[in-house]
This record gives structure tokens, C-alpha cells and sequence, in this order.
């Protein structure tokens, strides 16, 4: 009470007494007082914070309005401030440092090479949190990141924006040739397949076949890649998910070297994510690829044979409002019985099978 008499003295409260004023009903704040008030007890004037704030990200912003995905961000972050709503990102400037960085890499860089850059510390991008933060705004639809896809992993989403891991890799089965500086390498002698890291991707490019290729097929999971046999007019490419820049880079280059008439075909999941990344090549590399297994009547074999999974609910409505093309069919059937089928499952199912038939 002795805390109050003095505030209201001072004319920075209005006090509204009870019980012969010994008790307070209610206490008035006068808008003209937050500020010394705030001085007063050694804090932030919050409208001062939201103006502070609001320049900040005027600031960040600046330099990248031709970016239309960034300028996104930027504005929307300042829609919410005027809105007088809480907006943390002003007080964590390196992660603007992080996407403003992002957009001037002219060639990928390796992830610590990044957070050297960014932070002069080759772990810090990592461990300090700065990855989850920078791949929810490039994940963010209302900003439209242009190379995102959905179901992409975090590092298949890093690749696409320049920012390598070391896990990133392209494997195939197939007599294909490829040249890297001065050395012509072929790889039909490789039976069980050809495995090249980033760094080759980067530097090498398609030459040539050593035979006479009649089909491309691209194949998402890595069990059912290693058990394809090894076939001479065939050339078989683990595709893992969404293809990475450099490996979209080389393999644009297989389109030189192949006859005319050449089947492209894609093996993946009978699922959503099936679907986009069979979209995603197609739209992407090879527009003549047709889906391989993969249509309503296969659909239905295997979940006759047990490979079936149950369709996640939250998938379920994105499935529905996707535009699936020529897979329209195993999007039906999908939606029908609400399960989906990824390719490991159809090999288990087949193994079981054959068990129980010995």
C-alpha cells in the first residue's frame, strides 16, 4: 500500500480505494506513464520494442526485395509487429544473418564451410539451433520457398538452397561413362553399382554408354535398388527422395548420350510422397518418365499380399487436394481403402510369401 500512495503521488498510477482505503479495487495505468514506469523499473518500453523491432527487420529486408520468398518473410514479420503482436526472430538477428547469407551462395557449400561464413564457427549453424530455424521458414508455404517440395528430408531441402551435408551421394547400376578433369571412367564393369560423392558430382559430367541403353529407371527405395540384377540395356538410378541440384545437374546430361526411344521409368512408394517425388523427376529431368508398379491394379496386389500401411490422417486431406496426374488412379485406390504401400514392405510381403508356399 506504502508501494502504491507513493506511484500515485507521482501521477504515474489512478487508484480506485475500498474498505475506507485500506484495500484497492482498482489500479488505472495511464498510457502516458508505461514509459516511465518502464524506466523506472529498468525494462523495455514494450511500444518502444515493437518500433525498435519493426526497423530492425526494415533493415534486414532492405537488401533482398528482389528475393520474392525472403521479402515474404521479412513482411510478414513486420504485419505481425504492427499488429502489437510478441515477434521473438528481432532478437535473434543471426538468423536473419543466416537467410540473408543463404541467397548470396553462388555455388553449394559444404554445412560447416556455411557456418563458418555466417558465425566464423564451423558448428555453430548445428548446434546452435540455427538449422531447425532456417529450414522452417524455407518449409513455410506463406513464404513459397520455389525449391521446396513437399516430403523433401532437411538435407535433400539444404542441397536444394546450396548447403551440402555429407551424406549426399549418387549411386547407379549401368554402363554409363562420365569424365572428371581428364579421365574418361566407365561403369558397366561395376555389376553391383557405382556410388559417386558431392565433390565428384560437382566436377564431373555424362560422356557417353558403353552399350546401348534401352530403359532408365530411377528407384526410391535403396532395398529394392540393390536387389535389381544387374542388366546390360538398363540403367538404374537410386533416387533416395527429391534428387539434389548437382545430381539433377549431371544426370541432365544422360538425355545427350541416349538414343531416341529410350524408356524413362520410376519404381517409388504408393504413397503421397511416392507420388510427389515421381512428379518431382518428371518435372525436373526426365519428362517422358512413366511410373513403374505403381498404378491401381498394383496397388491392390500388394495389399492383397499384407504390404499395406495405414494412411496417417494428416496426410490423408493433402493427398486428396493433390493433383496426382497420371497416378490419379493410386490416388483413389489410396483414398479407397486408406492404406498406402512403401516398396520395402512389398519385398517383405513377397518373402513371406514365398516362405509360406515352401
Amino acid at each position: 500500500m506504502e508501494q502504491i500512495r507513493a506511484l500515485e503521488k507521482e501521477g504515474l498510477i489512478r487508484v480506485t480505494y475500498r474498505d475506507m482505503g485500506s484495500d484497492v479495487k482498482k489500479i488505472d495505468l495511464p498510457v502516458e506513464a508505461v514509459e516511465k514506469l518502464c524506466l523506472r523499473e529498468g525494462v523495455e518500453d514494450s511500444r518502444k520494442r515493437q518500433i525498435r523491432c519493426m526497423e530492425e527487420v526494415r533493415a534486414w529486408s532492405a537488401p533482398v526485395q528482389d528475393v520474392p520468398w525472403l521479402r515474404a518473410y521479412y513482411e510478414e514479420l513486420i504485419r505481425r509487429l504492427e499488429a502489437g503482436k510478441i515477434v521473438k526472430e528481432p532478437e535473434d538477428p543471426d538468423l536473419f544473418r543466416c537467410l540473408n547469407t543463404l541467397i548470396k551462395l553462388k555455388e553449394p557449400v559444404w554445412e560447416r564451410v556455411f557456418s563458418c561464413i555466417v558465425f566464423e564457427d564451423s558448428k555453430r549453424f548445428r548446434n546452435g539451433g540455427y538449422r531447425e530455424k532456417v529450414l522452417s521458414v524455407l518449409k513455410n508455404s506463406l513464404y513459397g520457398y520455389p525449391s521446396y517440395e513437399e516430403g523433401m528430408t532437411d538435407d535433400e531441402l539444404l542441397a536444394a538452397c546450396g548447403i551440402l551435408t555429407y551424406s549426399q551421394t549418387l549411386e547407379w547400376k549401368g554402363p554409363l561413362q562420365y569424365q572428371i578433369m581428364e579421365v574418361q571412367a566407365d561403369t558397366s564393369a561395376l555389376r553391383y553399382g557405382c556410388v559417386l560423392n558431392a565433390q565428384t558430382l560437382e566436377h564431373a559430367k555424362i560422356s557417353g554408354c558403353s552399350g546401348r541403353v534401352s530403359t532408365v529407371m530411377t528407384v526410391e527405395n535403396k532395398t529394392n535398388y540393390e536387389n535389381m540384377a544387374y542388366a546390360e540395356n538398363t540403367l538404374y538410378i537410386y533416387c533416395h527422395g527429391f534428387f539434389s541440384p548437382k545430381e539433377l545437374r549431371f544426370l541432365s546430361g544422360l538425355r545427350c548420350v541416349l538414343p531416341t526411344g529410350v524408356k524413362y521409368l520410376h519404381w517409388g512408394d504408393m504413397d503421397y510422397g511416392g507420388i510427389r517425388i515421381f512428379q518431382y523427376i518428371k518435372r525436373n529431368l526426365f519428362p517422358e518418365l512413366i511410373p513403374y508398379r505403381m498404378d491401381a491394379r498394383d496397388f491392390e496386389e500388394a495389399i492383397r499380399m499384407g504390404a499395406g500401411i495405414d494412411l496417417e490422417e494428416s496426410t490423408r486431406e493433402k493427398l486428396a487436394n493433390m493433383d496426382a496426374g497420371e497416378l490419379d488412379g493410386l490416388k483413389q485406390a489410396i483414398l479407397r481403402t486408406g492404406k498406402t504401400v512403401e516398396q520395402e514392405m512389398l519385398l517383405a510381403a513377397q518373402i513371406k510369401e514365398l516362405w509360406s508356399f515352401l
